[in-house]
């Protein structure tokens, strides 16, 4: 049951994330798209945020999923500083490894990497379709 669970989150995953890349045509200002995993100590991140403050003070950003993974449409191409948080799901879900769980659980990673200032997390955005996985350390 919960290898049918993962394979079902894996392959609707990949579905939104090619529908986002395909779109439905016209100019809607995207430069491209963007994808990866985030992991602490080789393990997924498994609950928070991701955010990449790109040149103009835009940001973007997305929620991991519970294998660690997002997906997200770009505004713009350029270096960027990345913030990655955990803390919002602190107090709504369980302190648990959730490899191949429903639901985001609390993973506690080092404070610097919340703020893009203190993360030390760069990365160059390019147009068109990039991947770009995250290892955190203390």
């Amino acid at each position: 049951m919960a290898k049918r669970l993962r394979r079902f989150c894996a392959c609707a995953g990949g579905m939104l994330l090619l529908i986002g890349v395909v779109g439905c045509g016209g100019s809607s200002g995207v430069a491209g798209s963007l994808s990866g995993k985030v992991t602490y100590k080789g393990a997924a991140v498994t609950g928070g945020t991701i955010t990449f403050h790109l040149p103009g003070d835009k940001t973007a950003g997305t929620d991991l999923n519970p294998q660690g993974n997002y997906g997200l449409q770009i505004p713009a191409s350029g270096q960027t500083q990345v913030a990655i948080e955990t803390e919002s799901v602190s107090r709504t879900a369980p302190a648990a490894p959730a490899e191949g769980g429903a639901g985001p659980t609390y993973v506690r990673i080092p404070a610097k990497y919340a703020d893009a200032k203190t993360s030390g997390l760069t990365f160059e955005l390019k147009s068109g379709v990039q991947t770009k996985n995250f290892e955190l350390t203390d």
